[in-house]
């Protein structure tokens, strides 16, 4: 089986194996576990596999990139997962709820006056209620696994040619996303903006969690560094 190249002194490596920094044999034969471990987690990533061409690029000459400890095909697969499921929940709440009150206009001028009537009645509401809540669970769950897995591939792209992860990737994967989704719907120019403004934003903020989190993991984004090279040399000076 051919192996991916680590690069020893990659923060991910470090920040998989803590104490990658000790001499002692017991430690060295776990790193080296890790390291073996990782490479054969990357490996078996289908999005980097399906890139390894471009691993000549000095860009993605390391694509062990991480965001939330997961590589691009389990993140967009997480994220996918869990879109489409909203988006079916969601879907099915309106669509029965649609369905429900378009059943009791259609019925209100000869509500039934019998006990019978009323079961029937019901019976009959909560079959409309289900088919169009499953109708419209599943063209809602199909537009949010459209959106969120355009969204991360996005992301993972523009994290692999970068060769880094952080806030940026994902504000511009967010506007392209919004951007494409509006254009696709045709929207007037005032829900095209507004489309594309709360995409933005909401990239921006996922993409500073994330980079907040990468803080706390000992891998600050870049301009985390930048801030403390800059404060540092402020107080030197």
């Amino acid at each position: 089986m051919p192996t991916v190249e680590v690069d020893p002194g990659h923060p991910l490596v470090h920040s998989i194996d803590p104490t990658a920094s000790n001499s002692d044999s017991t430690t060295a034969q776990g790193t080296n576990t890790n390291e073996d471990a990782f490479q054969r987690r990357v490996h078996n990533d289908y999005l980097l596999r399906w890139l390894r061409p471009f691993e000549n690029n000095p860009h993605t000459a390391n694509p062990l990139l991480l965001r939330g400890g997961l590589t691009p095909t389990q993140k967009i697969s997480t994220v996918v997962g869990v879109g489409g499921l909203w988006g079916f929940v969601i879907g099915a709440y309106l669509g029965g709820r649609k369905a429900s009150l378009q059943y009791l206009a259609e019925h209100l001028h000869k509500l039934p006056r019998t006990r019978e009537g009323w079961y029937f009645y019901h019976k009959h509401k909560n079959y409309r209620v289900m088919l169009n809540g499953i109708y419209s669970g599943s063209s809602y769950a199909s537009k949010f696994v459209a959106i969120c897995g355009a969204f991360t591939l996005t992301e993972s792209l523009l994290d692999l040619w970068k060769g880094d992860t952080d806030a940026s990737s994902t504000l511009t994967a967010a506007f392209v996303t919004a951007s494409t989704f509006a254009y696709l719907n045709q929207l007037p120019a005032y829900s095209f903006r507004y489309a594309v403004r709360v995409g933005a934003i909401t990239g921006l903020a996922i993409g500073l969690g994330q980079d907040v989190l990468h803080y706390y993991q000992g891998q600050p984004p870049f301009y985390f560094q930048w801030f403390k090279r800059t404060k540092s040399s402020d107080s030197t000076a």
